[in-house]
């Protein structure tokens, strides 16, 4: 069974994770509605946006099950609403409306690094 993944940083394409996704299927380039999109210096994370109409740019992956645990191990993902997670695997649609795992950045991930002056939230949606 191949699962879609939205993806919005360094998995993309030409970024150094990308190799975790050799065998995966490309799908295609969309948009994910309702995030907004934070650099935090080495890797950028997403949260739900605060205003209507934001949009993150992702591309689209079919991965198998054992690629996508390979991508929660690389996302800091262990359960569902496990409070140790830094990285949540959350169901959405794209633009398309075809449903995807995406990674969210937990909000207290992103709190510590609006402390220290590293996040920087990417206007455009682009990474």
């Amino acid at each position: 069974m191949k699962h879609l993944v939205f993806v919005y940083g360094t998995l993309k394409k030409g970024y150094h994770n990308h190799h975790l996704l050799d065998g995966a299927d490309f799908v295609g380039v969309s948009e994910v509605m309702g995030y907004e999109l934070w650099d935090l210096g080495p890797y950028p994370g997403i949260r739900p946006a605060a205003e209507a109409g934001s949009a993150v740019q992702v591309e689209i992956y079919a991965v198998d099950v054992l690629t996508l645990s390979l991508l929660d191990g690389l996302e800091g993902f262990i359960a569902a609403d496990n409070p140790d997670n830094y990285y949540d695997r959350v169901l959405t649609r794209d633009k398309q409306r075809r449903q995807g795992w995406i990674y969210v950045l937990r909000e207290s991930v992103l709190h510590t690094f609006q402390l220290t002056k590293k996040a920087r939230k990417v206007q455009d949606g682009r990474y």
